[in-house]
Protein backbone atom coordinates (compact mmCIF):
# COMPACT_ATOMS: atom_id res chain seq x y z
CA UNK A 1 0.00 0.00 0.00
CA UNK A 2 1.40 3.71 -1.05
CA UNK A 3 0.10 6.68 0.39
CA UNK A 4 0.05 9.74 -1.69
CA UNK A 5 1.32 13.09 -0.62
CA UNK A 6 -1.54 15.70 -1.98
CA UNK A 7 0.15 18.56 -0.34
CA UNK A 8 -3.19 19.31 1.38
CA UNK A 9 -3.02 19.01 4.89
CA UNK A 10 -5.97 18.97 7.28
CA UNK A 11 -5.87 21.70 10.14
CA UNK A 12 -3.98 20.28 13.00
CA UNK A 13 -5.15 23.58 15.22
CA UNK A 14 -8.43 24.16 16.23
CA UNK A 15 -10.24 27.05 15.17
CA UNK A 16 -10.34 30.05 17.61
CA UNK A 17 -14.01 30.81 17.08
CA UNK A 18 -16.78 28.27 15.97
CA UNK A 19 -19.81 30.21 13.94
CA UNK A 20 -22.78 28.06 14.18
CA UNK A 21 -27.04 28.79 13.02
CA UNK A 22 -28.97 29.71 16.37
CA UNK A 23 -31.34 28.08 17.24
CA UNK A 24 -30.70 25.04 14.64
CA UNK A 25 -27.06 24.17 16.45
CA UNK A 26 -28.17 25.19 19.86
CA UNK A 27 -27.12 21.53 21.23
CA UNK A 28 -23.70 22.11 19.64
CA UNK A 29 -23.18 25.39 20.63
CA UNK A 30 -23.79 24.21 24.23
CA UNK A 31 -21.10 21.32 24.06
CA UNK A 32 -19.00 23.80 23.10
CA UNK A 33 -19.49 26.20 26.01
CA UNK A 34 -18.69 23.86 28.45
CA UNK A 35 -15.43 23.07 26.76
CA UNK A 36 -14.40 26.91 26.54
CA UNK A 37 -14.77 27.34 22.85
CA UNK A 38 -15.77 30.51 21.69
CA UNK A 39 -19.01 30.85 19.62
CA UNK A 40 -20.83 33.35 17.16
CA UNK A 41 -23.98 32.65 16.81
CA UNK A 42 -25.56 33.41 13.74
CA UNK A 43 -29.22 34.39 14.77
CA UNK A 44 -32.18 33.24 12.09
CA UNK A 45 -34.44 36.42 11.57
CA UNK A 46 -37.63 35.24 13.13
CA UNK A 47 -35.83 33.76 15.99
CA UNK A 48 -35.06 34.65 19.68
CA UNK A 49 -31.66 35.23 20.55
CA UNK A 50 -29.85 33.36 23.49
CA UNK A 51 -30.60 33.88 26.66
CA UNK A 52 -27.50 33.02 28.55
CA UNK A 53 -24.75 34.86 27.54
CA UNK A 54 -20.97 34.61 28.69
CA UNK A 55 -17.63 36.48 27.41
CA UNK A 56 -16.88 33.61 25.10
CA UNK A 57 -20.22 33.91 22.77
CA UNK A 58 -21.75 37.01 20.78
CA UNK A 59 -24.29 37.13 18.37
CA UNK A 60 -25.88 38.64 14.97
CA UNK A 61 -29.13 38.43 13.55
CA UNK A 62 -28.97 37.38 9.99
CA UNK A 63 -29.21 38.46 7.33
CA UNK A 64 -25.64 40.00 7.97
CA UNK A 65 -22.78 40.57 5.74
CA UNK A 66 -19.46 39.09 5.56
CA UNK A 67 -17.37 41.82 6.61
CA UNK A 68 -19.49 41.92 10.13
CA UNK A 69 -19.21 38.23 10.77
CA UNK A 70 -15.57 38.57 10.50
CA UNK A 71 -15.13 41.77 12.73
CA UNK A 72 -17.25 39.63 15.50
CA UNK A 73 -15.65 36.44 14.85
CA UNK A 74 -11.99 38.39 15.52
CA UNK A 75 -13.41 40.24 18.49
CA UNK A 76 -14.23 36.95 20.00
CA UNK A 77 -10.63 35.31 18.92
CA UNK A 78 -9.14 38.40 20.83
CA UNK A 79 -10.60 37.97 24.64
CA UNK A 80 -11.45 35.11 26.72
CA UNK A 81 -8.60 32.16 27.36
CA UNK A 82 -5.48 31.61 25.60
CA UNK A 83 -5.81 28.66 22.41
CA UNK A 84 -4.59 25.08 24.13
CA UNK A 85 -1.49 23.73 22.77
CA UNK A 86 -1.94 21.97 19.61
CA UNK A 87 0.61 19.41 17.65
CA UNK A 88 1.50 20.23 13.64
CA UNK A 89 3.04 17.96 10.47
CA UNK A 90 6.58 18.71 12.10
CA UNK A 91 5.80 16.87 15.68
CA UNK A 92 5.98 20.02 17.06
CA UNK A 93 3.73 21.43 20.79
CA UNK A 94 2.93 24.61 20.45
CA UNK A 95 1.67 26.59 22.67
CA UNK A 96 1.30 30.70 21.97
CA UNK A 97 4.80 31.80 20.65
CA UNK A 98 6.31 28.54 23.05
CA UNK A 99 6.89 25.45 21.86
CA UNK A 100 8.65 21.67 21.97
CA UNK A 101 10.10 19.47 20.07
CA UNK A 102 8.11 15.75 20.27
Amino acid sequence: MSLVDTGVRAPTRPPAVTVLAWPAEADRAALLKAVGQARLLLVAADADPPEERDDMTDWVRLPVSHRDVMARVDALGRRGRPAPPWGDDDDVLRLGHRWAAL
